[in-house]
């Protein structure tokens, strides 16, 4: 059996281990790009019948396309979050990422939860493990850590073409190098940044909403609610795996805070109202130092975050 077979048989085996979800081999149509580089490792490590982890060792190092076709095949690139080493972690987590170049949490509800810690350069190795039980995070109040340091934007460049560090006279104006939706405008102590992804249509206004019966309002508040949630899934995604280093909260520390997401009353009030304001809060915090935290929408494919 040739290299690229197993390589095959292992993800095939990964998947269903780890993904909890059966896996369809002809419905791939490229193996990772990893899987081309000459003689790759793989190794496995089984436990009662479930594979506990899965080591890729290469001989150079690896692109970030070629790691993320990995964690696509073992796990779903949607469920991935980047974990952050410098911001709020169990000892547990900290430990085991200790020392690595990048890794990843995937959890969510009713799913094995797994890490993928990635060490190398020169050579690399990619550890995915699954974990016993789901990551319990400690209980931290949020911290605002940017202080006007650019460093923080590696993946955006300047819209002028030259360094630029903010003052209170002069703010930096940045455009995120991959995807120009994504733009950001910095001060020495706010920012405000915009996601820009219109809609083909406006999102619909419910002008009949106050005749509606009380279960077809019910429905209502739950459709438009489960709208505001995906928005801002997105620009949390946008706004800060592009930015690590903005806040001490890991990515998917943020979704459980639902006292601080727009409530089904305050949803219930703006389709009540039969127009669509130009600015709908959907996420408010307070940082440990004062400063106001804002993700909005315009319901139109604008979406944004300001800390003031």
């Amino acid at each position: 059996m040739n290299i690229r077979r197993i390589c095959e048989v292992v993800f095939s085996c990964a998947v269903l281990a780890f993904c909890d979800s059966p896996f369809d081999l002809d419905s791939a149509r490229a193996l990772p790009l990893l899987l081309q580089t000459p003689q790759p490792i793989v190794r496995q490590q089984w436990k009662a019948g479930h594979l506990q982890t899965l080591r890729f060792q290469g001989t150079r190092g690896w692109s970030d396309e070629e790691l993320w076709a990995l964690l696509d095949w073992s796990g779903g690139r949607e469920g991935w979050w980047e974990i952050d080493p410098k911001g709020t972690l169990g000892a547990d987590l900290r430990k085991q990422i200790k020392g690595s170049q990048q890794a990843w949490l995937r959890q969510a509800p009713g799913v094995t939860p797994l890490l993928a810690v990635f060490h190398g350069n020169v050579s690399a190795t990619l550890d995915i493990q699954a974990l016993p039980s789901p990551v319990k995070d400690p209980s931290e109040a949020l911290k605002c850590l940017y202080q006007g340091k650019m460093n923080v934007f590696s993946d955006f460049y300047f819209e002028d073409d030259r360094v630029c560090e903010p003052s209170s006279l002069h703010e930096c104006h940045l455009e995120h190098q991959e995807d120009s939706r994504i733009t950001v405008v910095a001060f020495p102590r706010k920012l405000n940044m915009v996601l820009r992804a219109p809609d083909v249509e406006p999102f619909p206004v419910v002008s009949d909403f106050a005749t509606l019966s009380e279960p077809e309002q019910r429905e209502q508040v739950e459709v438009y609610s489960s709208y505001f949630q995906h928005e801002f899934g997105l620009m949390v995604h946008s706004f800060l795996e592009t930015t690590p280093g903005l806040f001490n909260w890991q990515i998917w520390q943020w979704f459980p805070h639902k006292e601080l997401f727009i409530s089904k009353a305050e949803v219930r009030a703006l389709l009540r109202s039969g127009q669509r304001p130009s600015r709908i809060e959907l996420f408010r915090a307070t940082c440990q130092d004062g400063r106001k935290l804002r993700f909005w929408s315009n319901g139109q494919g604008t979406m944004g975050m300001d800390l003031n």
